[in-house]
């Protein structure tokens, strides 16, 4: 049975498979795309095809005016994530806007019935983890909403693999100490993109590369998580520094001009539109 959940920027969950608060009649799930053209002659030439804006939606039907007010509360602390299991797999949803209808409870059936629609950021998503190098090695892996990967490898290759049509992206951090670190990203043998920051951290810090085009960055990180400053300024710019991933496997090649050894970890978000 399909199953629907969303979490609130307080981390906070609302299960909508439950009997007193069930999202019903879901529409909107699947993929589309738009495009536009201009007429040339008898001809229309196409200018621009891209994927549609998700906006997923359905009734939230409730026992009554408490439930409609425990599922408000949860979605007023925005952005939200809408999670989506149609079986085995769970899909994610990063939201920004919603609408929820209010109406009154129904003397036929007793029950408190409303339209929500959510305005999705982002395609549909799954979170893919990163846990074995090119040597074999395990790496150590941790289960949060994005996969975190460690790697304490001094071969420094991370093995990528997206098993989406469309590019992926990554979120690439080192943790220090590191001077001047070097990425290349190849795929079959030929290199796809590569990077380099100049830039000397300590082993208090972290340098994160992010190639999401809503949290594009280059910064360092203290191991709290907290932004310390940015650091794109510090680009080689003769290199394209942000990695989106290609459909297929791919490997992650990593080093520094430190005596250290390297330790880094990848985040990959393979959409599944």
């Amino acid at each position: 049975m399909r199953k629907f959940w969303v979490k609130n920027a307080k981390g906070q969950i609302f299960d909508m498979n439950r009997e007193d608060a069930f999202f019903s009649s879901p529409k909107g799930l699947g993929i589309s795309r738009k495009a536009t053209y201009q007429q040339m002659g008898y001809s229309w030439a196409e200018k621009q095809n891209i994927l549609s804006q998700k906006k997923p939606y359905g009734n939230m039907v409730f026992d009554g005016y408490e439930q409609y007010d425990e599922f408000l509360k949860i979605l007023q602390y925005t952005p939200l994530v809408l999670m989506y299991q149609p079986l085995d797999t769970t899909y994610y949803l990063d939201v920004n806007t919603f609408t929820l209808d209010k109406t009154e409870i129904s003397y036929k059936d007793t029950f408190l019935t409303c339209k929500v629609t959510f305005e999705g950021k982002t395609p549909w998503y799954i979170t893919k983890t990163v846990n074995r190098g090119e040597n074999g090695a395990e790496g150590k892996v941790y289960s949060y909403q994005y996969p975190y990967a460690y790697r304490d490898s001094a071969t420094g290759v991370a093995a990528l693999n997206n098993g989406s049509s469309l590019e992926a992206y990554c979120r690439l951090v080192f943790y220090g100490p590191i001077i001047n670190p070097v990425w290349q990203l190849s795929q079959g043998g030929k290199q796809v993109a590569d990077g380099k920051v100049l830039v000397e951290l300590g082993e208090d810090a972290c340098l994160v590369i992010n190639s999401d085009p809503l949290s594009y960055e280059i910064a360092e990180y203290d191991l709290l998580g907290q932004k310390v400053r940015d650091r794109y300024g510090e680009s080689d710019f003769s290199t394209q520094r942000f990695i989106t991933l290609p459909p297929g496997d791919s490997k992650l090649r990593v080093s520094h001009e430190g005596a250290s050894e390297i330790r880094f970890y990848v985040e990959v978000t393979e959409f599944a539109g």
